[in-house]
């Protein structure tokens, strides 16, 4: 009976803190710009090319590796280490997104402070990016916040982990970046396209990382992640 309301009480959602409302409300808001100059609604010509004109300045590309290991990655064009999570190619993968952090950004701040799980997702988002890097032939640039999104899973993941949250949850919250990772190899192998699922695990495993040391703090989530990979936890 116990197991059973804890795991009620884990399936509530609150009101949305506003430090998440403000990062889903300027995915949404940029995603809004970029459809409206699509379709010709503002901006007129020059409009039709906003989006490809901010994927131009500030996606991430892997040339940005190579720039670094050739002595050092322009200063100026460090901020594509984040700015790239707040592009998407079409308003599906933005609401998408949007949806996502809206969602599971709340469902975690149940746990861990809003601050906190900003910091999970830009984590991510710099993960991913260092992930896909390690793709070096990438035709495509990296863009969307499906890194930091999956961050936030890493962090719920990690709730569960120290025991924060009903353990009834925690096989659905596994299958969640599985089955979205799962999908994008899928679609990789049958329909070519870009390598982003190589940043999706770096961020999903940036923010496992970030809810263990934002649920323990920093010693001993580091103690405790020993333990962990020692066996004797």
């Amino acid at each position: 009976m116990r197991d059973n309301r804890q795991h009620q009480e884990d399936l509530k959602f609150g009101p949305i803190p506003r430090a998440v409302l403000a990062l889903a409300g300027v995915i949404a808001g940029l995603e809004l710009m970029f459809s409206a100059g699509d379709t010709g609604l503002v901006g007129g010509v020059v409009g039709a090319y906003w989006r490809s004109t901010a994927i131009e300045n500030f996606a991430f590309s892997e040339w940005l590796l190579r720039e670094q290991l050739r002595g050092g990655i322009p200063a100026a064009e460090w901020h594509r280490f984040v700015t790239y999570g707040f592009l998407h190619s079409q308003f599906a993968s933005s609401a998408m997104s949007t949806v996502f952090i809206l969602a599971f950004g709340n469902f975690l701040t149940r746990f861990v402070s809003s601050w906190q799980v900003l910091a999970i997702f830009f984590a991510g988002i710099v993960a991913g990016a260092g992930g896909f890097a390690l793709v070096l032939d990438a035709a495509y640039p990296l863009i969307g916040s499906s890194p930091g999104y999956f961050a936030i899973f890493g962090g719920i993941l990690a709730v569960f982990l120290v025991g924060k949250a009903s353990r009834r949850l925690n096989r659905l919250m596994l299958s969640i970046p599985l089955y979205f990772i799962g999908l994008q190899i899928l679609y990789r192998v049958i329909f070519g396209g870009p390598d982003f699922w190589l940043a999706d695990i770096a961020g999903c495993a940036a923010g496992f990382l970030g809810g263990i040391f934002s649920c323990l703090g920093f010693r001993p989530g580091l103690l405790y992640m020993y333990l962990r990979l020692t066996g004797r936890r």
